[in-house]
């Protein structure tokens, strides 16, 4: 019974808990699907829609902007306790009177031209009265989704290798066992 709950049950889980908590982070903002579609009414007042999807296509968030006004560059700077080196964090937004937008999910310091050139898209539409409809797909796939995603496979792997963990560790006698019987044996 131990045999089963720690080499079929705990370690297992364990790897999956650790490998899937570190690379599942680094693959969700680091591979992302992005959808920008953009429409304007007879106000040529502007509705932005972004679909952002993650895990190639099983997870998908969606987010709406009434009235946007224009895109910008959003920056933060990262801190580092001890009073380390700064690094600019940039993510594209769209923005009206009230509040602002993230395209991207998660800001980072990589993907800079991509990000300019979603703020530039965006604006062209945004400014030119002659444009009803904007429709636009951008694909991130940067450094951190790289890093991430031998861990979050490693993870997956773990997960369908685990019924075979646990037949392993029901299936084989512990070393206890084992050696009383082939003590019995020699009787």
């Amino acid at each position: 019974m131990t045999n089963l709950l720690l080499n079929g049950i705990l370690k297992p889980a364990a790897g999956v808990v650790l490998l899937l908590g570190f690379g599942a982070p680094f693959v969700y903002y680091g591979f992302q699907g992005i959808h920008v579609h953009g429409s304007k009414d007879s106000q040529r007042a502007s509705t932005i829609e972004v679909t952002r999807s993650h895990f190639w296509g099983a997870i998908n968030n969606q987010d709406k902007l009434v009235g946007a006004k224009e895109a910008v560059l959003l920056e933060r700077k990262s801190g580092f306790l001890g009073g380390g080196r700064r690094v600019a964090l940039t993510v594209p937004a769209v923005s009206n009177e009230s509040k602002n937008m993230e395209i991207l999910a998660g800001a980072s310091s990589s993907d800079n031209e991509l990000k300019r050139r979603i703020v530039k898209d965006l604006n062209l539409f945004l400014q030119n009265d002659g444009v009803e409809d904007f429709e636009r797909r951008f694909a991130v796939r940067n450094i951190f989704g790289w890093f991430g995603l031998p861990f979050f496979l490693l993870g997956m792997w773990c997960i369908i290798a685990w019924p075979w963990a646990i037949l392993k560790s029901v299936n084989s006698p512990t070393k206890h066992a084992s050696s009383n019987r082939n003590e019995a044996q020699e009787r």
